[in-house]
């Protein structure tokens, strides 16, 4: 899906002649998971260090072609064992696209808690989930719901934010 999107903003960046600015972002979620070994889950955790591996060998697409790859890393909400809000995410996701100067491209935001505490996972010799969250483990229609239910939030809180301008 990122090739197929990016092929797209390249060819319409193409057609309407250069532009200096962001032509369009990609998300991705990936999971504290993917920063933890596991022996009970590890594809699970394979591919959730891919997507992070991803993420930050797409950053300098900024650069070079004005694309943003970022990303979102949640855990567990440690208080009541459940994944965190969807609306929290799409908090973080927003933030990475709003706050672009803080968060570059290639960005992945650890989401462990309600409280807007993120951090940013590095891409060398980061030292793991650092805040209150666990790790989960999604079976495959669990994880297209939650994921259906972050875009839903994240659409949401676009339309709040745009009908304040």
């Amino acid at each position: 899906m990122a090739r197929l999107a990016i092929t797209r903003w390249l060819d319409d960046k193409k057609r309407n002649g250069a532009s200096n600015g962001i032509c369009g972002t990609v998300f991705h979620v990936s999971s504290i998971s993917g920063q933890l070994p596991n022996l009970t889950t590890p594809l699970y955790v394979a591919s959730k260090h891919g997507i992070n591996g991803f993420v930050h060998s797409l950053g300098p697409l900024q650069k070079a072609c004005g694309i943003r790859v970022v990303g979102v890393a949640p855990g567990l909400d440690p208080r009541k064992e459940t994944i965190l809000p969807p609306e929290e995410l799409a908090r973080a996701m927003m933030a990475l696209v709003v706050e672009s100067e803080k968060y570059k491209a290639g960005t992945i935001l650890e989401v462990c808690d309600t409280e807007g505490r993120w951090r940013e996972v590095s891409a060398f010799n980061d030292p793991g989930p650092q805040g209150p969250a666990r790790p989960f483990s999604l079976c495959f229609d669990s994880a297209i719901d939650y994921l259906h239910t972050i875009t839903t939030a994240l659409y949401e809180f676009m339309k709040q934010e745009n009908g304040k301008e």
